[in-house]
């Protein structure tokens, strides 16, 4: 776990490096381009690789242990490349019928999309793919590896050429695409294989294709309106408002995404190789005791970081982002509320992936975006930004429920979320303490960065020591079972 945290809270310091040399350098419209173009690949790759990547990590370690997994590779990468091409036609076609005009040049956004589905999707399959493998050390490196290098080769090219949001992105993409074929390169090193075994599409099985066609399309119709519930409001902005409007949202947004992304990704790095492991055995009754000891790991840390991220938001926004974004840490706090909804949602999604009925992710993402839409399209117009932030905590909050009902009855025993009543308390002592140091801070009449630094370094010790009370009985579980199942 300390090996886990380390490497993660690198990689964190490099993306909150990231954001503050994004918002110092590029003006409020840039951010908002960049936004947009983010969302954008985010849709084409949740709907054309999100549910393929979700079946080749579910079948990894089978495929693995029979030295199967670079033939079937073979073909995942010419479908990737396929969809890069695709993407090309359809972005081609909407400008070309005026569709949709975003205020970015055409060639810069068709090539910064379809490069990034083929490149970055390169570095995002081979690293986790390691971390899967049990090369957790590889995967630490190699994803910050990752994010320093991109953060040098963006910094270098806004030097270079302009301060303009298309500069920044081809240099982060540089760095996805140069650590992205090592990583590949490493990662086929690291796979079994059985050189009698062929694949040949004409010899699979209808049985088997029609089960991979099951899993996939629930998943790639539930991300979808997962990507519409999360990520249309973007567009409604630059619709609505402007790019400057949704340049700010997004910075004030991306603090407690990263935050709580940060989080997420330790817990993923940690647990979930132990959970795809179980999962892998076949055994129903394992599926729900996997999910059950992820959630209980999760949820209460998750709680615990949105408060802490709250009581910090004022202190986060100074910190990390440039003079042109210091008011926007409203939406530093609505977006900790938001993605801790978001990340709930997600956790109850692992059961019904683990069980491959993945047509359970229909409905809680059908209702959420249609929430997110109808209530962001109308909040906008009384309470601007702040509209949007509403819409997105109801939706998601009513998406975690549905979510949460949908998966009940597949659980062997009942979930309690009785485990949130050490973090409520937890989390009130931090708000308390948060007032009382500002109050003490204030009369000191300090410089707001050192105020900031201070109230931050406290808060920070003591959420840590917190979060260390919370998962210290967790992790002794976790080391107990993983022991448990490296004898079996």
């Amino acid at each position: 776990m300390i090996l886990v945290a380390l490497g993660r809270f690198v990689q964190f310091c490099l993306l909150l490096a990231t954001l503050r040399f994004a918002t110092s350098i590029l003006a409020p419209e840039e951010i908002g381009k960049i936004s947009i173009v983010v969302s954008t690949i985010g849709f084409f790759s949740l709907f054309f690789l999100n549910p393929v990547g979700m079946f080749l990590n579910r079948r990894l370690l089978v495929w693995n242990s029979r030295g199967e997994v670079k033939k079937y590779l073979y073909f995942f990468w010419w479908y990737v490349f396929t969809v890069a091409i695709l993407v090309c036609v359809i972005l081609g076609l909407v400008f070309k019928l005026n569709i949709w005009e975003p205020d970015i040049n055409y060639f810069w956004f068709v090539s910064l999309v379809s490069l990034n589905i083929l490149f970055a999707t390169i570095n995002q399959v081979s690293i986790p793919s390691l971390n899967q493998l049990g090369y957790r050390s590889l995967f630490l490196g190699l994803t910050v590896a990752t994010n320093f290098f991109s953060l040098v080769f963006a910094l270098v090219s806004v030097y270079i050429f302009s301060y303009r949001a298309e500069y920044w992105m081809y240099g982060l993409l540089l760095g996805n695409l140069i650590i992205g074929f090592y990583a590949k390169k490493i990662f086929y090193e690291k796979l079994n294989v059985n050189d009698s075994f062929s694949l040949d599409y004409r010899q699979t099985k209808k049985i088997h294709l029609h089960g991979f066609f099951n899993y996939i399309w629930p998943i790639a119709l539930a991300v979808s309106l997962g990507w519409l519930q999360s990520q249309s409001y973007r567009y409604m902005v630059e619709y609505h408002l402007n790019l400057e409007i949704l340049g700010l949202f997004v910075a004030g947004y991306g603090i407690s995404a990263g935050l709580i992304g940060g989080l997420d990704s330790i817990f993923s790095t940690f647990f979930q190789p132990n959970f795809y492991r179980r999962i892998s055995s076949g055994n129903v009754l394992d599926y729900s005791d996997a999910w059950i000891s992820y959630a209980k790991a999760v949820f209460p840390s998750l709680f615990l970081t949105s408060v802490f991220i709250i009581c910090l938001a004022p202190d986060l926004t100074r910190l990390l982002l440039g003079e042109r974004y210091q008011n926007v840490q409203n939406y530093v706090m609505w977006g900790a509320i938001v993605e801790m909804m978001r990340m709930s949602v997600g956790i109850f999604a692992l059961m019904a992936h683990a069980l491959m009925k993945t047509k359970l992710l229909i409905l809680p993402n059908f209702v959420g975006a249609f929430l997110s839409v109808i209530l962001g399209w109308y909040f906008i117009d009384f309470w601007g930004g702040n509209g949007i932030s509403i819409s997105l905590v109801l939706s998601f909050s009513v998406s975690a429920f549905l979510s949460f009902k949908v998966i009940q009855e597949y659980l062997n025993k009942k979930f309690s979320f009785t485990s949130l009543f050490l973090p409520i308390i937890f989390s009130l002592a931090l708000f308390g303490l948060s007032l009382i140091i500002v109050n003490i801070l204030t009369r000191l009449n300090l410089n707001p960065y050192i105020l900031a630094l201070i109230h931050s370094v406290i808060i920070g010790i003591v959420f840590i020591f917190f979060l260390y009370k919370i998962l210290k009985p967790v992790i002794d579980a976790h080391e107990i079972e993983v022991t448990l199942l490296g004898h079996k």
